[in-house]
């Protein structure tokens, strides 16, 4: 219950910093709202992850530094996705 509870309480602080990050920073053009969404899961869902690493005494710095980037790469790979589909024009 607590890993839950933190994962949803990471998210939603997550959310409005990642928005706003979104709103300035547009490195694959404007973000939908399912893209913030998701980064702020991926934020939760790592912050879960690290907490039960460092309750287990697994957790090192370079495992921390891998996580997180392979969570980074994840959400490129899922950008680039969504970029390079094809949508119609609305006319």
């Amino acid at each position: 219950m607590f890993f839950a509870a933190a994962v949803i309480a990471v998210t939603g602080t997550a959310l409005p910093l990642v928005a706003y990050l979104n709103r300035i920073i547009k490195p694959f053009g404007p973000a939908t709202f399912e893209m913030i969404v998701r980064e702020s899961t991926f934020i939760g869902v790592y912050a879960g992850i690290l907490i039960w690493l460092n309750k287990g005494q697994v957790l090192t710095y370079g495992l921390t530094i891998i996580l997180g980037i392979g969570l980074i790469i994840v959400e490129l790979l899922i950008r680039l996705r969504t970029r390079s589909e094809w949508h119609p024009e609305d006319k």
